[in-house]
């Protein structure tokens, strides 16, 4: 099968192009779990990453993964501004590139704090149209699904016709690819390792649709229901949900009440510019 891949502005590849922007993060909390929300100005990007401790060490390494990301995109971030929070306040020089602005106490980050609402009113309108109900383990990958579709409209703040995430990677996304699909839709992904002479071996492998990868080709993050494994697929067949997947999903979910939260699913560890 043949890939079709976007076309990359000529700004983005120029090493001397360099855009000042200033960074608002927060942590957000679903079920308990986790995850740093940042968002990125002028350009309006929404960026997200998995907290599992939830340590001031662990919170300044994923602020600083979050700079990163903008950096090799040709931004230079000058400061970021957090909240008050102990777990906020991570020692200075842990970033060396940018300042850490904290708030005073009492204060909120205004523009943060409405993407965070605006993030958790797509994950409530997910989880009343999913058929089955999902373990916890999903709710960080159904943050990311919500980030990459804020990051997909356009914004004022940017000040151009784009949405941030082309402003952000000169890339115009695949929008079958994309739209396609939506989270915790049941799907049929081709299976790389398949031999194609094998007529034993499966060509196919069921799994829940979790988030666009966001890169050229249009792939998508899955997770295999058969092995609780996060994998990244672009060649893939949306199917109905039937009531075999919603029983192994509610079973699933079950099982972790009764375990109390440990039912695990292997995932990436990254961080997804919403990616």
């Amino acid at each position: 099968k043949k890939h079709t891949r976007a076309e990359i502005d000529d700004a983005v590849r120029k090493p001397g192009r360099r855009e000042q922007c200033e960074l608002f993060s927060d942590v957000m909390y679903v079920r308990e779990r986790g995850v740093l929300v940042t968002l990125a100005e002028p350009l309006g990007l929404l960026m997200v990453n998995n907290l599992e401790t939830q340590t001031a060490n662990e919170i300044g390494g994923a602020l600083v993964s979050h700079a990163s990301a903008l950096r090799s995109r040709g931004y230079d971030v000058q400061v970021a501004h957090v909240d008050p929070q102990s777990s906020m306040r991570t020692p200075q020089g842990q970033f060396e590139t940018f300042e850490l602005d904290v708030g005073g106490a009492g204060d909120h980050l205004e523009k943060v704090d409405a993407k965070i609402r605006r993030l958790k009113e797509v994950m409530r309108s997910v989880l009343v149209s999913l058929p089955y109900k999902i373990p916890s383990k999903l709710l960080v990958p159904m943050c990311k699904y919500a980030a990459s579709r804020h990051n997909l409209k356009k914004s004022s703040s940017n000040g151009s016709k784009e949405s941030p995430r082309v402003a952000f990677t000169g890339m115009t996304p695949n929008y079958v690819k994309e739209l396609a699909i939506s989270f915790g839709e049941y799907v049929e992904c081709f299976k790389p390792s398949c031999k194609s002479n094998n007529v034993e071996s499966e060509r196919s492998e069921p799994c829940i649709a979790l988030y666009p990868a966001g890169n050229a080709i249009g792939s998508w993050y899955f997770m295999n229901i058969k092995t609780r494994k996060v994998v990244r697929r672009t060649h893939y067949q949306k199917m109905v949900t039937t009531p075999l997947v919603i029983d192994v999903m509610n079973a699933w979910t079950a099982e972790e009440s009764q375990r109390g939260n440990i039912a695990e699913i292997d995932e990436f560890v990254e961080c997804v510019p919403c990616d």
